[in-house]
């Protein structure tokens, strides 16, 4: 179950990511959902449901503008 999901663009994708890992040192414990395609929802995922479960599932919904 995330804690949190973290929206963004492909445009931030690079500077999300530093974020995401920032966010894993100084909270190990801390599950965070954000898509990492192309490596893990795939053409033959039902990507929109997995988005959407994560959404419904997080206590936080980050938003990268």
């Amino acid at each position: 179950m995330p804690q949190i999901f973290v929206s963004y663009s492909r445009v931030d994708q690079e500077f999300t990511k530093a974020l995401i890992e920032q966010l894993k040192v100084a909270f190990p414990d801390l599950n965070i959902w954000y898509d990492q395609s192309p490596d893990t929802l795939i053409g033959g995922d039902r990507w929109w449901d997995e988005i959407l479960k994560a959404i419904d599932e997080a206590r936080v919904f980050a938003y990268v503008d």
